[in-house]
């Protein structure tokens, strides 16, 4: 971070982490709360490390850090805002349009577990499919790799499909109050129902036709963008490569604070994503180079387990005109070699 954009979230949150001095000791400065906060933030060095660099005892760290976390997701939350017009929602269709060739696309949808130490009295609620506990953050990105939509706090059980079908986000959808234009869709993996708003891949299970591993294949590149999103969001902000030993309700904090940085940082310098960060992609031929993040954040972040459900017959019909569309008008000259 730069000094004029820490300057800047000072003068943000200032005014809401400011205490007043005692006559036992003196506050300690906004500043240097700030700076401890963002340094956790982006290292997840312990709360004993983070003493020892910045002469500040751990309780006394742990007992301002949630309200600094809290101050700099309210002065900067409206980095991450849900689109409700249908200029904002054709303005992301055209980014993935251009960037990733697919049409009326408003949106990459994926789910993600972040890994807690087992919190007290958690049953089983917080222990996922893959044998640790975690919490989810459910979050939709668009081509600029920016989060549109974070839902965070369900403990790890909890699949992408069935987190996503509990949220306020899914019923403004169905209900048509987020003025999205008609037609459009989001992308998702397997882990999501198909509905007639989201696309997800025809099962590997069945014996697949050609067309159909190319439709796999189209959603598959342009849900790279919540993928490279969610990459560039631990490489960046390392606490949530490994299990943090702090209470849910502040490790929920995190999660948002983490976020919202990520879309302001990314809005604000030019220098935030560094080359080779992210994947990238020849053009011409289609071939792909990886970006660093695959190797930082490979064991951070986990995947949510698959939904199972049944899926309208509408649902089949537009994923079935994808899959014409993307072997007709909308074929891209290499793409027949990439399913094999």
């Amino acid at each position: 971070m730069s000094e004029d954009c820490f300057n800047f979230l000072l003068d943000k949150v200032s005014d809401k982490i400011t205490k007043q001095d005692t006559t036992c000791r003196a506050a300690l400065t906004q500043k240097i709360k700030l700076q401890i906060t963002l340094r956790f933030l982006a290292t997840g060095n312990s709360l004993k490390s983070l003493s020892y660099e910045f002469r500040v005892a751990p309780c006394s760290i742990s007992k301002f850090l949630p309200d600094v976390l809290i101050a700099i997701y309210e002065a900067l939350k409206d980095y991450i805002q849900v689109p409700n017009t249908e200029e904002c929602w054709r303005e992301i269709m055209d980014g993935f349009n251009d960037k990733c060739n697919f049409p009326m696309c408003g949106g990459a949808i994926d789910g993600k577990h972040v890994q807690i130490r087992c919190p007290a009295h958690s049953g089983s609620d917080s222990y996922n499919y893959k044998g640790t506990f975690s919490i989810v953050l459910l979050a939709v990105c668009d081509s600029e790799l920016k989060f549109r939509y974070i839902n965070v706090g369900h403990y790890g059980r909890a699949s992408d499909g069935g987190v996503f079908a509990r949220s306020n986000f899914k019923k403004k959808l169905e209900e048509m109050s987020l003025n999205s234009p008609e037609g459009m869709v989001l992308l998702g993996d397997q882990a999501f129902p198909l509905t007639d708003y989201l696309m997800t891949p025809y099962s590997r299970r069945l014996n697949l036709s050609k067309k159909q591993k190319i439709f796999n294949y189209r959603l598959c590149r342009a849900r790279r963008t919540v993928e490279n999103a969610f990459g560039v969001l631990v490489s960046k902000f390392r606490i949530l490569e490994k299990p943090i030993a702090l209470l849910p309700e502040t490790v929920d904090k995190i999660i948002k604070t983490c976020c919202v940085l990520h879309n302001w940082l990314k809005t604000r310098s030019s220098t935030y994503i560094e080359p080779g960060l992210i994947d990238e992609e020849n053009s011409e031929t289609g071939d792909l180079v990886e970006g660093s993040w695959r190797t930082i954040a490979q064991n951070s972040f986990r995947p949510l387990g698959n939904f199972s459900g049944n899926h309208s017959r509408n649902a089949h019909r537009i994923r079935e005109h994808y899959t014409d569309y993307f072997v007709g008008q909308g074929r891209l000259e290499w793409q027949d070699r990439m399913i094999y």
